[in-house]
C-alpha cells in the first residue's frame, strides 16, 4: 500500500502527514471527531482559548479511555481467573493421578 500525504486542521493549526493511504478515511474521521468534540466544549463553557479547549478534549479523552482501560482489565481479569482455576484442577488432578 502507498502513504499519502494530507493536513489534518486541529484547532486551527494544520499539521502534515503521511499516512497509509487505506488510513486516510479514518485519520480524517477523528479529524472531525476532534472538531465536533473542541467545538461542543466551547459552546458549553463559553472557553475560547484553543489551547484550554485542547487540554479539555485531552483530558475528557484519558478519562473515557481510562474507564475503557478498567473495565477490559475487569472483565478479562475474570476470564484470566477462570483458566487459571482450570489449569489449577488440571495440575492438581494430574498429580493426584501420577502418586
Amino acid at each position: 500500500m502507498s502513504d499519502v500525504s494530507i493536513k489534518v486542521n486541529i484547532a486551527g493549526k494544520e499539521y502534515p502527514l503521511k499516512v497509509n493511504a487505506s488510513e486516510q478515511e479514518d485519520v480524517l474521521a477523528i479529524e472531525r471527531e476532534i472538531k465536533e468534540n473542541i467545538e461542543q466544549l466551547r459552546t458549553n463553557y463559553g472557553v475560547n482559548d484553543k489551547q484550554d479547549l485542547l487540554a479539555m478534549f485531552l483530558f475528557q479523552y484519558m478519562m473515557a479511555n481510562k474507564t475503557k482501560e478498567k473495565t477490559t482489565f475487569t472483565e478479562g481479569d475474570g476470564v484470566l481467573h477462570e483458566k487459571l482455576e482450570d489449569l489449577e484442577d488440571f495440575v492438581s488432578t494430574y498429580l493426584k493421578s501420577s502418586i
